[in-house]
């Protein structure tokens, strides 16, 4: 299904001159081994190389956490509709209609992306049945998304959903986009039940320099990229309670997945991810004002 698309409107990575602007999902697509890319991501990503040369591990840990964590939601939590936020360029085989209609044919999936190109892409390899839709969407305005009649075209917003985003959060523009903040406003607009499995980029012991570095080289160029301590991204869910391991290595989702090392020095230790389920509002008497959530929902198994 191809929703219609908007009035087009400058992108932030749109270039202002004749000097091209290096693409987030381009970078991304560059680091997975993917074609879809040009010189100058490519040129960005070996300069990244230089400083980290095992970069391409945390792209993939990303890549395979999401395949994971969308096959355990369809066939563990029983989640039949997805919201993919930033998809980024389609991959034969592995994008997110692929993993959970081969568990439930009847699955639906929404892509939300702004990248003009990704929309591109997405609409001509992605919508191949009328249980996928792709959205032309803030990926990290919910609200918006779910008003959308494109959205409500593909997803019933009355019951549960599974919210897939592991790379808008993390190269959202810092000075607009707080990521604790945008994440406790989504939580109202969603049915109990629903599903958030969220990544990030963590500054992990051992390579502190490293991420600042390569984090300073992505926000330099990409507006975003930002490598978050741990406390940080916990922020994020609040006082809410995380399904399985909580925030931990993108190598450890699922929770029964079998364990697997991953090297003390290696930018895999830099990929992180937290899986929540929202619940019914708390009715006891509330607690103190919190800033990270003053919506009165929590999070639980």
């Amino acid at each position: 299904m191809t929703v219609p698309a908007e009035p087009e409107q400058p992108r932030p990575e749109q270039a202002t001159n004749l000097v091209p602007v290096p693409s987030v999902a381009k970078v991304w697509n560059a680091l997975l081994g993917g074609k879809d890319s040009r010189a100058v991501e490519r040129e960005l990503v070996e300069r990244i190389r230089a400083t980290k040369p095992d970069i391409a591990d945390l792209a993939n840990s990303v890549h395979r956490y999401k395949q994971r964590v969308a096959d355990h939601l369809v066939r563990s939590a029983r989640i039949d509709q997805f919201v993919d936020c930033g998809p980024g360029y389609p991959r034969l085989g592995e994008n997110t209609h692929d993993i959970v209609q081969k568990f439930n044919l009847e699955a639906r999936v929404l892509y939300v992306d702004q990248n003009p190109e990704v929309l591109a892409h997405g609409r001509a390899l992605l919508a191949v049945n009328n249980r996928i839709g792709v959205l032309d969407a803030d990926p990290n305005d919910l609200a918006m998304i779910r008003e959308h009649q494109g959205s409500r075209a593909v997803i019933d917003w009355d019951r549960p959903v599974g919210v897939i985003s592991t790379m808008p959060l993390v190269f959202a523009d810092p000075e607009r986009v707080d990521p604790a903040k945008t994440v406790q406003g989504w939580i109202p607009h969603l049915a109990v039940g629903s599903h958030l499995a969220l990544g990030f980029f963590a500054v992990a012991d051992g390579l502190e320099t490293v991420a600042a570095t390569i984090g300073a080289m992505f926000c330099s160029e990409l507006h975003g990229g930002r490598f978050l301590p741990i406390p940080d991204i916990e922020a994020v869910f609040g006082e809410l309670d995380l399904v399985g391991p909580g925030v931990a290595l993108c190598d450890e989702w699922p929770p029964d997945l079998d364990e697997i090392e991953v090297g003390l020095n290696s930018i895999r230790r830099c990929a992180v991810a937290g899986v929540a389920r929202v619940r019914e509002p708390s009715h006891h008497t509330p607690s103190p004002p919190d800033s990270r959530n003053t919506h009165g929902y929590t999070i639980a198994e």
